[in-house]
């Protein structure tokens, strides 16, 4: 999952784009990155940028899982993890993020943001965080908040906002929303359709 937190200078490994080598991921630790030449601790190649991007997009999700990476690939191998990493991609594949998804959960103050994706064996929705309110009020206010114009299209900006800082910074940005959000109808389209509204 996304962690709560992100800070890339306190990461001894992470993945990163290689401009030098085409669309290739590397995966490398800090101190590869004061070397030149870099041998990274492995590297993956995708056919196009597209599949590059769906590709990091695939890492960040699972990026509390990069330091058990490095050090399985650390100590079993190259090769080793490559089996490993490839093992991973095929049971959970990877794709492009179509849509933002907020979801009404049923407790009466959390909702759960999501991703729907589509790739090579067709569509899917991938959870992110799920997100508690103060209070259902709160929930409330950020819903109604939802509904109005250009509010769906400002999602997309806060699931970027926690694949480069964090789940937390996420929340944080709801709450702020549900804060200085007054309350309001749910317009006709929110009421026919509670459980799933997409920005797309």
């Amino acid at each position: 999952m996304i962690p709560h937190t992100i800070d890339p200078a306190t990461e001894t490994y992470f993945f990163k784009m290689s401009a030098l080598r085409g669309h290739h991921m590397l995966f490398v630790t800090q101190a590869m990155e004061t070397q030149n030449p870099c041998t990274p601790l492995w590297v993956g190649a995708c056919p196009d940028e597209r599949s590059l991007n769906a590709f990091a997009r695939w890492l960040a999700v699972r990026r509390d899982e990069w330091a058990a990476w490095g050090r399985q690939v650390e100590s079993t191998g190259y090769e080793a993890f490559d089996r490993y990493l490839r093992a991973r991609i095929g049971a959970e594949p990877y794709g492009e993020a179509d849509a933002t998804i907020v979801r009404i959960a049923q407790g009466s103050r959390e909702v759960i943001i999501g991703q729907s994706v589509s790739g090579p064996f067709g569509y899917g929705e991938e959870m992110l965080y799920r997100h508690v309110f103060r209070t259902p009020k709160a929930r409330k206010r950020f819903l109604a908040w939802l509904d109005r114009d250009g509010s769906l299209s400002r999602m997309h900006e806060l699931v970027a906002l926690a694949f480069h800082r964090g789940t937390a910074a996420l929340g944080e940005a709801l709450d702020e929303i549900a804060d200085r959000s007054g309350t309001g109808k749910p317009s006709g389209e929110q009421r026919r359709q509670p459980q799933s509204l997409q920005a797309g």
